[in-house]
């Protein structure tokens, strides 16, 4: 019976664990439990899928790092939400990228959505536990205890100290129906639904443009019509790898220009990058990008798979570090543009270290494996 668990195994491509960037990684292989001996078993990783990882954390932090009230003074700021607004549809694209290739059962799904709550909670608890010490001794007193309760649920709605955890919300929807997705994606019905995804999320686009529709009524989270879409179609991009070898870099570099254009431009009426998922052009441009990756050849990097481990940390503490880098002296005496680019790179290269130094100390690197 191990040997057939084997070789079931390997007759799937486990090339990375299906919860998009947050795998445990080690340099060029796959570390895989196996839950019957606790054995090892290698598996070459795709590193261009790692690309894709890598590519979607910096844009990440690019679209968190401009403080408020330089956007409207500062181009390379509002540039850099259209070259950077497609980091969460990589996202969900890796996610479906990866998971088209597993069986995908109940079981299966409620492990994974186990694994994000106890991340979720544990990672919670150890902020709530600083902000406490932080109250007492810096201010001398508590907050009201349902202040510090909140940070429990915020997070489903975006709101918080950690607010950057609605992905895990929306993340835990999709786990939820991943079983259906397991149909879908080896079924007839997939190209219908994702033409179907596509006509409402642009439904969706024309209401947020017109009136503000998601930005007044539906937090981030729930957007699901978004997070299907391109959950489905980088499994379609997977499944149909051969209708997208053609894209290149080139291409994902023609649509950028005009989706970049298109976002600072001001035509439509809400501001911000997650209000253009649906629109054509951002469709367009994330398919691009995440098909460059996909079709790049990379046999060795132990960069990339480097920082392909550091997403998890990264994207928890990210906006903390922002936070406190970006109100240094020197920065705020530079003109906007040169603000931005010196406050990325020092809070890049802050996020990186303090990442490094989590995913390799005892016991808290394990917080960050899923």
């Amino acid at each position: 019976s191990y040997f057939l668990y084997i070789i079931h195994t390997l007759s799937h491509d486990l090339s990375d664990e299906p919860f998009l960037f947050f795998a445990p990684i080690v340099t060029k292989k796959l570390y895989l439990c196996d839950a019957l001996s606790g054995n090892e078993l290698y598996m070459k990783r795709n590193l261009s899928i790692d690309l894709v990882k890598v590519i979607a954390m910096f844009m990440v932090i690019a679209q968190h790092t401009p403080n408020e009230g330089t956007i409207g003074e500062s181009w390379l700021l509002r540039s850099s939400y259209g070259i950077a607004g497609i980091a969460i549809p990589l996202f969900f694209m890796v996610s479906g990228y990866l998971m088209s290739g597993k069986q995908l059962t109940p079981r299966y799904s409620l492990r994974k959505i186990k694994g994000i709550l106890r991340f979720v909670f544990l990672t919670i608890s150890v902020f709530v536990l600083l902000l406490l010490v932080y109250h007492k001794f810096h201010f001398g007193q508590l907050r009201d205890i349902g202040t510090y309760l909140y940070q429990y649920i915020a997070w489903i709605f975006q709101e918080g100290f950690l607010w950057q955890y609605w992905y895990f919300a929306a993340m835990i929807i999709v786990y939820a129906l991943c079983p259906l997705f397991g149909r879908i994606f080896h079924s007839r019905w997939l190209t219908p639904c994702i033409v179907s995804l596509i006509i409402v999320n642009f439904a969706f686009f024309i209401a947020d443009s017109i009136f503000d529709l998601e930005k007044r009524y539906i937090t981030q989270a729930f957007r699901v019509w978004y997070w299907f879409m391109y959950f489905l179609l980088g499994g379609y991009i997977r499944l149909h790898a051969d209708k997208f070898k053609s894209i290149s870099w080139l291409h994902a570099a023609l649509m950028c220009v005009p989706y970049t254009l298109f976002l600072v431009s001001g035509i439509s009426r809400a501001w911000g990058c997650e209000y253009y998922f649906g629109s054509v052009l951002c469709m367009i441009y994330a398919v691009t990008v995440f098909c460059s990756c996909v079709n790049t050849p990379i046999e060795h990097s132990r960069s990339i798979t480097t920082l392909a481990t550091l997403f998890l940390p990264v994207y928890a503490i990210h906006p903390a570090v922002i936070a406190l880098l970006s109100h240094l002296s020197f920065i705020s005496l530079m003109p906007p543009t040169a603000q931005y680019s010196a406050i990325y790179v020092i809070v890049c290269a802050a996020n990186l270290a303090i990442s490094y130094v989590l995913m390799h100390t005892p016991f808290v690197k394990n917080i960050f494996h899923l």
